[in-house]
C-alpha cells in the first residue's frame, strides 16, 4: 500500500457568487479507503467532489496521491467520476459509451487501440455487461444504466473512484447491487473511493468512514457510529429518528409516533 494518501485536502474551500458554501476542509482518503461524503441538502457534498475533480473553481490545496491538479486528461487517468445525473449522447450504444472511458489515455480524438478495446472487453465481462453491448444507454433500465456509467469511469483505470449520489432512482435492489460491485472492484483493484450516498443508512452500511458536511464546514469525522447520532441528524438535518445498532452500520428510521 502506498505511503501517500491517495486523496489529501488542505482549508478546501468552495463559493459562488460571493456565498461561502464551505470552508477550512481538511481530509485524509487512505490508499484503497472508501469515505463517504454525507449532509443536508445544500451543504455542498457534490461541489466537494467536483473540486476534488477540478471542475469549479476552490480555495485551498487538492492533491490526489501527492499531485496538484493537472490537465484535463491527465487528471482524468488519476480520478475517474461518475456524476449524479450522467450526460449520454442520444443513441449511442453501450460498447461506445464506455468506450469514451479511455479518452484519458488516448485522447479525445485519439485513434482507438487495441489496448483500448481489451480493457472494455474485460469490463463488460467483470461486470456482465456483454448482453447490452449493441444496445443503446437509453433502452437501458435504471439499474443496467448505472452500471454502464460505472464501466466507463472504470475505463478510465483511474485509481481513485468519485460518486456523486450513485443509487440516486434506483429501487432498493439496484441499490444494493451498484455499492456492492463497487465495493468488490475496491478490494479486487485497490480503488480508493469517495462518495456522496443520500440514504444515511446505506452510507452508514457502506465505507469505512464518513464526514458530515453542514453548517458551511466539517461537523463531524469518523466511524459512522460515531457520526450518525440521534444530536447529529436532529441539528443538522433537521430529523427526529431512532437509531438501531447494527454490527454491518446503525440503521437510522423516523421516530414517529404515527398509529399508535
Amino acid at each position: 500500500m502506498s505511503q501517500l494518501n491517495a486523496v489529501s485536502l488542505r482549508n478546501l474551500g468552495v463559493s459562488f457568487a460571493g456565498h461561502q458554501v464551505f470552508s477550512d476542509v481538511d481530509l485524509d482518503v487512505a490508499d484503497g479507503e472508501w469515505v463517504n461524503i454525507v449532509g443536508p441538502n445544500g451543504a455542498g457534498k457534490t461541489s466537494l467532489l467536483r473540486a476534488v475533480l477540478g471542475t469549479i473553481e476552490f480555495q485551498g490545496e487538492v492533491h490526489v496521491f501527492g499531485a496538484r491538479r493537472e490537465r484535463a486528461l491527465e487528471w482524468a487517468s488519476r480520478v475517474a467520476y461518475v456524476p449524479q445525473t450522467p450526460v449520454i449522447p442520444t443513441g449511442i450504444t453501450v460498447g461506445a459509451y464506455v468506450l469514451l472511458g479511455r479518452s484519458a489515455h488516448r485522447g479525445v480524438f485519439g485513434k482507438e487501440r487495441a489496448v483500448d478495446q481489451q480493457v472494455v472487453a474485460d469490463l463488460f465481462e467483470r461486470l456482465k455487461l456483454g448482453e447490452f453491448m449493441d444496445r443503446t444507454v437509453d433502452s437501458l433500465s435504471g439499474g443496467e444504466r448505472q452500471r454502464v456509467v460505472l464501466a466507463r469511469a472504470l475505463a478510465q483505470q483511474a485509481r481513485v473512484l468519485i460518486l456523486d449520489e450513485p443509487t440516486t432512482a434506483l429501487d432498493l435492489g439496484h441499490q444494493q447491487q451498484v455499492l456492492e460491485l463497487v465495493d468488490a472492484l475496491r478490494v479486487s483493484d485497490g480503488l480508493t473511493v469517495l462518495a456522496t450516498l443520500h440514504d444515511l443508512t446505506l452510507a452508514a452500511r457502506y465505507g469505512d468512514r464518513m464526514l458530515l458536511l453542514a453548517d458551511g464546514g466539517v461537523q463531524a469525522e469518523g466511524p459512522a457510529a460515531d457520526v450518525l447520532t440521534v444530536t447529529n441528524i436532529a441539528r443538522y438535518f433537521g430529523a427526529d429518528v431512532r437509531i438501531i445498532d447494527d454490527e454491518a452500520g446503525p440503521i437510522i428510521v423516523p421516530a414517529t409516533t404515527f398509529g399508535r
